[in-house]
């Protein structure tokens, strides 16, 4: 693990803590994974591609509408003319933190197939917190990401090429199709929810494969619990495992107790306190600063839309 660490820093591999913002993610106002002042974006070379009428292939349907059109669909087929869809052949570099650009590009293909997802039964998610390092659970999901670690890295279910697919939507790693001049992006607006939910969907699709185990379920961390408001214990015990990231903030880990409104000038403050002031912030969030559904899952996002003039979930 020490070695893939070295080579992280080495090789600018999308790291999740160098992508996000300083800024609390909990703020009501407009937030990204990345600054959105005129300092961090990209240049953009303008290209004349044009949305043709009438043609969208699956990645337009399932990126582009996120679920949300699909209503209006029935009564109005031309409601697919004006979603906001990423440009997959103009993929630029997207923007570090730091103003530095950093290629994040997935692997493009001609050829799309449709998904058809598969009949399954529900499955119960164990509590990322209560997962001890000598259980059954934990050894098959140690190995499903080694094994994503261990694929060639010109495959897409490689660990990076994930991490570089969330890096090309959240970062400007796309033009909006048919208005090269807009970059596009999943956060601040209605596709944040949708798309994060296929993001994790699919890795977690790609595990399963990988340990030919189809019914293996990511799990799931209830940070705004109390009893899940540490960074659990399977993530920090064992630096040799898959599961460690050496680039993790020391002053996160446990005992920490997470901030839930967290902005790098904050101060530590009593663990007991802390949980308080995640309750609120979470009731806040989620109860009275969130009465309408524009207010949960965000504003609209259209074709044309400047995604840095929109507030979103």
């Amino acid at each position: 693990m020490a070695s893939f660490c070295a080579i992280a820093a080495a090789t600018g591999i999308p790291h999740s803590s160098s992508f996000c913002s300083k800024k609390s993610p909990f703020s009501k106002k407009k937030f990204t994974c990345k600054a959105k002042n005129g300092d961090h974006r990209p240049e953009i070379t303008s290209k004349n591609g044009e949305n043709s009428p009438g043609t969208l292939d699956r990645r337009d349907v399932l990126l582009g509408l996120g679920g949300l059109y699909s209503t209006s669909l029935a009564v109005n087929p031309m409601a697919l003319a004006n979603p906001a869809l990423p440009d997959f052949k103009d993929c630029v570099d997207a923007t570090q933190p730091n103003d530095t650009p950093i290629n994040c590009c997935p692997p493009a293909t001609a050829n799309i197939e449709d998904y058809v997802p598969s009949a399954t039964t529900v499955r119960t998610r164990i509590a990322a917190q209560s997962v001890t390092v000598d259980s059954d659970y934990y050894s098959r999901y140690s190995a499903a990401i080694q094994k994503m670690r261990n694929l060639s890295p010109a495959d897409p279910r490689n660990f990076r090429q994930q991490a570089n697919v969330h890096c090309a939507y959240c970062d400007g790693g796309y033009t909006q199709k048919g208005n090269s001049n807009l970059l596009y992006e999943i956060h601040s607006s209605w596709l944040f929810f949708p798309w994060h939910r296929w993001y994790v969907y699919f890795f977690e699709k790609i595990c399963q494969n990988l340990i030919d185990d189809d019914t293996f379920a990511l799990p799931f961390w209830n940070w705004d619990a109390p009893e899940g408001m540490q960074i659990p214990p399977m993530y920090n015990s064992v630096v040799t495992s898959p599961l460690y990231d050496c680039l993790r903030n020391p002053d996160h880990l446990p005992p920490s107790v997470i901030n839930l409104d967290w902005s790098n000038d904050d101060v530590t403050v009593d663990p007991d306190v802390q949980i308080k002031y995640n309750l609120a912030i979470m009731h806040s969030q989620m109860i009275t600063q969130s009465k309408t559904p524009t207010d949960f899952f965000g504003n609209p996002y259209r074709a044309g839309d400047d995604i840095t003039t929109l507030e979103g979930a």
